[in-house]
């Protein structure tokens, strides 16, 4: 058996970070065959299965780590990357993001002492009551989709989360909901920060930051522009757009203030956030508001899904380089396409 020192940190990129199909080969031979798969196959067929196909890429060694090894790499982190929050990205219409996020859950349960809270973007703060009860015992998931207004307040299929739910329920870990309602978010990205009533001010959390220049320009990026082309529009579209990444200022200010709350109320828990990628990549939007409001680093994590191949009787991620600066570990699985 390999060491589990050689298993997480053999580095498979070199200089430059740009991977090198050999190098990558031969570390995943030196590992037995189970380098880039949770069980050694017994065959090339058998690791041709798309759904074998995970492997995480850890940006501070530069390494390539099997998702077996989750729980050590958190470990490895913990106290020096960040110690009271993680953050896991999802795609919010694919399943394989989700079951990422339970590996999440369980590797950071066995962590330590603490206790956890599971924080979702899919719920208000307001709906903190019911997921209470739910994880409790006290009332079904029925009930708590019901009386939080799933349809409305979130409106994807709910059994793609009904894992992480269940989990939290069988486990008895607490669920707190991050999220702004809805329809104040709407109401900014409409008509801007500067036209909310003193009335809906007072839902706002306090040090409001729309002055993250990296924030904006990730922003525009996400939604498809960029500095450029959002000049040439003309002054209506910049105003427009501007109102937009107000809103989603207040997105992630709101709800890295609702973890704060969370580790106010619960001073030694460990708080998983369970948001949209978008509001993670890069560290721009949810990660640094967190870490302004705790006065600590969280960890961040966010999936990628890609093309796979297999060279050498091994799977790999069809990519030029790993994107070293888009989160502290990336989780890369193959396409929802690829599964047919």
């Amino acid at each position: 058996m390999v060491p589990k020192r050689d298993v997480r940190w053999t580095a498979l990129t070199d200089g430059q970070f740009k991977m090198q199909r050999r190098a990558f080969l031969a570390a995943a031979a030196a590992l037995g065959g189970g380098m880039l798969v949770d069980t050694p196959p017994a065959d090339a067929n058998t690791l041709w299965n798309p759904r074998n196909h995970n492997v995480l890429f850890d940006s501070t060694s530069g390494s390539f780590i099997p998702t077996s090894h989750l729980q050590d790499l958190l470990q490895h982190h913990r106290g020096t990357l960040f110690d009271r929050c993680i953050i896991a990205g999802e795609i919010h219409d694919r399943p394989k993001t989700h079951a990422a996020q339970l590996e999440v859950l369980r590797s950071a349960a066995k962590l330590d002492q603490r206790p956890l809270v599971v924080g979702f973007e899919q719920f208000y703060r307001a709906h903190n009551p019911f997921l209470e009860q739910y994880s409790a015992g006290q009332i079904s998931l029925d009930a708590l989709l019901k009386v939080t207004h799933w349809s409305n307040t979130w409106g994807y299929d709910p059994e793609l989360y009904t894992p992480l739910f269940r989990w939290c329920r069988v486990n008895k870990v607490q669920m707190v909901g991050l999220n702004v309602p809805r329809r104040l978010v709407s109401f900014v990205s409409q008509f801007g920060l500067a036209g909310l009533s003193p009335e809906l001010r007072t839902f706002l959390p306090s040090d409001m930051d729309t002055s993250d220049m990296a924030h904006f320009r990730e922003f525009i990026k996400l939604i498809g522009l960029n500095a450029h082309n959002l000049d040439s529009r003309g002054s209506d579209m910049r105003e427009t757009v501007w109102k937009w990444f107000e809103s989603q200022v207040l997105w992630d200010e709101y709800m890295s203030d609702s973890v704060r709350l969370t580790c106010e109320r619960i001073p030694d828990a460990r708080v998983v956030a369970l948001i949209g990628a978008g509001h993670v990549e890069s560290r721009v939007g949810f990660p640094n508001r967190v870490e302004k409001r705790l006065v600590e680093r969280p960890l961040t994590i966010v999936p990628r899904e890609v093309r796979w191949v297999v060279e050498e009787g091994f799977p790999m991620p069809d990519i030029d380089h790993p994107e070293r600066n888009v989160s502290d570990i990336i989780w890369y699985t193959n396409r929802l396409v690829d599964n047919a």
